[in-house]
């Protein structure tokens, strides 16, 4: 597995001022390497903003495989807000692999934000 070249290329969603009930669609494109999709599990983590920006009374879902790019991987999903006010959501890729017991036992994390390999935003 070549973990250096995940990452997240794009992150896109509402995360403004919820309403209870609403329904937020989200589009992730995750960059692989030379993984498949199959390799990876692509989370939206969601829930109410805290006044530090932090988020509270987290909520987690798989995305699901939603075609590619030419620029990556395409994953797709859709929550609904539980409380209103401030809501928001934060985006992972975890290893997938039906022998391991957790993927946190990996390491391996690629956060939204985080610096993908080959981006132009890198210097490299």
């Amino acid at each position: 597995m070549s973990w250096a070249d995940v990452g997240v290329l794009e992150a896109s969603g509402d995360q403004g001022v919820a309403t209870i009930g609403e329904r937020r669609d989200v589009r992730v494109v995750v960059g692989l390497g030379k993984l498949g999709r199959d390799d990876v599990c692509v989370q939206l983590l969601h829930g109410p903003v805290r006044a530090d920006g932090t988020l509270e009374r987290v909520e987690i879902l798989q995305l699901e495989p939603d075609g590619e790019t030419g620029g990556g991987h395409v994953f797709g999903g859709a929550f609904t807000c539980t409380e209103s006010g401030e809501y928001g959501f934060a985006v992972r890729v975890v290893p997938a692999n039906d022998d391991l017991l957790s993927w946190a036992d990996t390491g391996l994390v690629a956060w939204a934000g985080d610096d993908v390999p080959g981006d132009a935003g890198d210097g490299g």
